[in-house]
């Protein structure tokens, strides 16, 4: 009796630890830990997931993105204003992700120097390929991103627009860099209309949360937009994960229970 309660434990243990955050499968993740280049597609090293190393597609109005230092760098051109959009060549409405019920995307920011008050570096999800591949904006009041998550260094803290309407401005509570971006997005298709809720984090910090909903079907193109001058942000460690539909959490868990009983069985 004493081994089945413990036993049982353990389940309520694998179950618990296979639905955290921790738990979530890597999509698409990229180090920027390759030779120096303004392609970013270069050279593979450093690109990793269950995608494979997909391509970036760069875009830029006066401005770029590039490798250096095993990190990735953008911002203006540094003669005028400017700014850099980069995407993963994938769009992310993976079954997988709407049978989990979410996806979470994550970038190390690890410098903001620059000049001008209207500068971010931003999260920006919600796109059809048109729709990005037409990027034209330095501001996030204007993007079509249905969802943009940008830091900005006035405040060193997160401003919020959907579809270029301004929804959240936490404050000023101020949060150097170097700091982890986070957002966490919880769905249930990707069907124009369908609301989607988010959670915004600044390291471990739950800086802001809403809802938005989907201005296009099947419309989930990806990408990180910076404005910097003179290309000084400078990014580490993107990644892209979804959450494990419970179905193969449980599974999970089953087969770390089946370990334990084997283990025991051999003790004894």
């Amino acid at each position: 009796m004493q081994r089945f309660a413990t036993l049982a434990v353990a389940v309520v243990f694998m179950l618990g630890a296979a639905a955290s955050a921790s738990a979530n499968v890597m999509l698409f993740a990229d180090t920027f830990d390759r030779p120096d280049n303004t392609d970013l597609n270069a050279s593979t090293a450093g690109k990793s997931g269950s995608l494979g190393a997909m391509d970036w597609v760069q875009l830029g109005g006066g401005g770029g993105m590039e490798i250096a230092s095993n990190e990735l760098k953008g911002g203006d051109n540094g003669a005028a204003a400017g700014w850099a959009v980069s995407y993963p060549d994938h769009n992310f409405v993976d079954a997988v992700i709407a049978s989990g019920g979410g996806f979470s995307v994550s970038i190390d920011l690890l410098n903001y120097a620059t000049a001008g008050s209207g500068r971010w570096l931003a999260i920006v999800v919600g796109h059809s390929k048109a729709e990005i591949d037409a990027w034209s904006t330095n501001n996030g009041a204007s993007t079509v991103s249905d969802l943009f998550v940008g830091y900005r260094w006035t405040q060193k803290q997160l401003e919020v627009y959907d579809n270029g309407a301004l929804v959240a401005e936490p404050g000023i509570s101020s949060y150097p860099v170097p700091q982890t971006m986070r957002v966490d997005y919880a769905l249930s298709d990707f069907n124009a209309g369908s609301t989607v809720n988010y959670e915004a984090y600044l390291g471990s910090d739950l800086i802001t949360s809403g809802s938005f909903t989907w201005s296009g079907t099947n419309e989930n193109y990806i990408g990180i937009f910076t404005n910097l001058s003179a290309r000084q942000a400078r990014m580490d460690n993107l990644e892209i994960s979804y959450v494990p539909e419970p179905a193969t959490l449980a599974l999970l868990s089953i087969g770390g229970l089946g370990l334990v009983i084997r283990r025991r069985r051999v003790r004894a």
